[in-house]
């Protein structure tokens, strides 16, 4: 089975982490940031895909390989670009949207999505916090909460049968 494609809004150190952990699950994962020599950290990842864009004029999704079986993970570095990615996501086909970052600085991006013509539902089809609660503290456990969440995204999204006969195999 196919698995679903992960797009990451910046070359962030969570970022890395996440797709470190997703990577291991073999998830197809594309980078997007606009500064090309932080991708050097990702040439280790296996499946990563990283792409210079300039977060202000984003290309259309098509290009960016973005669909309906797509999520994306807006992790900046920095929080630098978040407001216009979070736009520019929110509004894609992509089936999941999740954002990193506090309450103070989610609300506004939230309020610079709102001021750009995003509507309320759009907003409240997102995830920020992204990554599921497990106390993380860091960028490699932050990294291990959002990988879980794009298990669990996937998994709703196309679901499937447990295999049973390998979780007992050696």
């Amino acid at each position: 089975m196919t698995k679903s494609r992960v797009v990451f809004f910046g070359a962030s150190p969570v970022s890395w982490w996440s797709a470190k952990f997703a990577s291991l699950l073999e998830f197809p994962m594309t980078v997007l940031d606009n500064e090309p020599e932080k991708f050097e950290a990702f040439a280790e990842i296996p499946g990563v895909e990283c792409r210079q864009v300039d977060f202000c004029a984003l290309p259309d999704y098509e290009e960016l390989g973005i669909t309906d079986d797509t999520m994306v993970c807006v992790i900046t570095r920095g929080h630098s670009f978040d407001p216009q990615s979070f736009v520019y996501a929110m509004r894609s086909p992509a089936y999941y949207v999740g954002m990193l970052g506090s309450a103070k600085k989610n609300a506004k991006c939230v309020a610079y999505a709102l001021e750009h013509g995003c509507t309320q539902e759009e907003v409240d089809r997102c995830t920020f916090p992204i990554g599921v609660s497990i106390g993380a503290v860091d960028a490699a456990e932050i990294g291990l909460s959002v990988a879980a969440q794009l298990v669990n995204e996937a998994n709703v999204h196309t679901p499937r049968e447990k295999d049973h006969e390998s979780l007992h195999r050696a």
